[in-house]
């Protein structure tokens, strides 16, 4: 075999190879991107950077433990109208959004038993004193 068969040889491998990479990234099922409405997300993140640092100062926090996740206040204000959303990156369809109420210096049990084993992130919004404030963490149920 003479070296020009062979650069025909490497070139043809490769371009198979190619064009099998590129039918199976097109193939793949259930490609998900973090937010449906990324882009806007990306563009206001200094908001998102001021509220985990409102979030910070707060002290709120949270814990799981046996199928629930606690919230606790202890800042003394009471928060009302929060929102947490369980975020599970692998499958869109188990996100879910939960509303929840700490009383000020109080805690808050939410049940997550029945939702399917697997990985996931918290993400807390809540209002304190007027501000935006916002927690991120992770679990595995």
């Amino acid at each position: 075999m003479n070296w020009g068969n062979k650069i025909a040889l490497v070139y043809g491998s490769f371009a198979v190879l190619m064009a099998t990479m590129v039918t199976i990234a097109i193939r793949q099922p259930d490609i998900f991107l973090v937010q449906k409405d990324y882009y806007k997300e990306e563009i206001a993140y200094q908001a998102r950077i001021n509220e985990i640092e409102n979030g910070r100062r707060s002290g709120l926090s949270f814990l799981t433990s046996n199928g629930s996740v606690v919230i606790a206040n202890p800042s003394g204000n009471a928060i009302a109208n929060g929102k947490l959303l369980l975020y599970r990156p692998s499958n869109a369809k188990y996100d879910d959004t939960l509303a929840f109420n700490v009383a000020a210096v109080g805690t808050q049990t939410i049940q997550i038993k029945n939702r399917p084993s697997g990985f996931y992130k918290i993400r807390l919004f809540w209002d304190e004193n007027g501000k935006p404030c916002y927690k991120e963490g992770t679990i595995t149920l």
